[in-house]
C-alpha cells in the first residue's frame, strides 16, 4: 500500500474572526471526521499497526480540529489499530489572511474563495500561487518521510489553491466543505476529492513555480 497524505479542512467555526474556536457542529464533525479516517484506513488494506503523523495550522480552529481527531484516533484502536507519532504545527498549511482582507473589501463570506482564486494580485493577500507553492512544498516534504500516513489539518484557502492550480478544476468547483479531505497516494502520484481520482503528482508542481 503507497503512503497516503490525507489534507482536511477544520470543522465549523463560531465565527470567521481568526481566532474563533469550533461551534457545537464543528466539533462533531471532527470526530466524524475521525471515525472516517479510521474506516477509511481500515479499508484500504494497510499493513498492521501503520504509522501516522498528524500536522495542523496554528490557527485555532485548525488546532482544535486537530486535538480532537488527534485523540479519537490514537484511543479508538477498536476500529484500526494504529501507531499514532506527537502532532506537530506547520504555518505552511494555514490559509494565510486571505479571508478578513477580503471579507472587508465588501466581499460576502460565502465567495471569498472563488473570487480570490479569480482575482490574483487584486488585494494586498497573498496570491493563489504563493499559497499553493508553500502547502506543495510541505507536500513534497512528506512524500520522502517515513511514516505510513499524513493527516494535515488546513483550512479551504490552501485546499482551493491545489484544486485550482494543480488539479486543474474551475474556480466554481474548489469550494471544500468542513472536515473533507484531499487524498494524496505520495508513492503512486494521485490525488483523490470526492470520490474522483486525478492521476497528478502534486509535488511537481513545485519545480514548475
Amino acid at each position: 500500500m503507497a503512503r497516503v497524505l490525507y489534507l482536511t479542512r477544520h470543522g465549523e467555526a463560531e465565527s470567521q474572526e481568526k481566532d474563533a474556536v469550533l461551534s457545537a457542529l464543528g466539533r462533531f464533525q471532527a470526530r466524524h471526521a475521525a471515525l472516517r479516517l479510521s474506516l477509511d484506513l481500515w479499508e484500504s488494506d494497510w499493513r498492521p499497526n501503520p504509522l501516522v503523523q498528524f500536522y495542523y495550522s496554528p490557527i485555532a480552529r485548525a488546532v482544535e480540529t486537530h486535538q480532537i481527531m488527534y485523540d479519537r484516533v490514537r484511543t479508538n484502536h477498536e476500529y484500526f489499530p494504529l501507531q499514532v507519532r506527537g502532532a506537530m504545527e506547520e504555518s505552511r498549511i494555514q490559509a494565510g489572511g486571505v479571508i478578513g482582507p477580503l471579507m472587508k473589501a465588501g466581499i460576502p463570506y460565502e465567495q471569498c474563495v472563488e473570487h480570490w482564486l479569480r482575482n490574483p494580485g487584486k488585494y494586498d493577500v497573498p496570491t493563489p500561487d504563493e499559497i499553493c507553492k508553500k502547502l506543495v512544498g510541505f507536500l513534497e516534504e512528506q512524500s520522502v518521510a517515513a511514516e505510513d500516513v499524513v493527516v494535515a489539518v488546513t483550512h479551504e484557502i490552501p485546499m482551493a489553491a491545489l484544486m485550482n492550480l494543480v488539479l486543474k478544476l474551475p474556480t466554481d468547483r474548489c469550494g471544500v466543505r468542513n472536515c473533507e479531505w484531499i487524498k494524496i497516494e505520495l508513492d503512486e502520484s494521485w490525488v483523490e476529492f470526492r470520490g474522483v481520482r486525478f492521476d497528478v503528482n502534486p509535488c511537481i508542481y513545485y519545480f514548475r513555480i
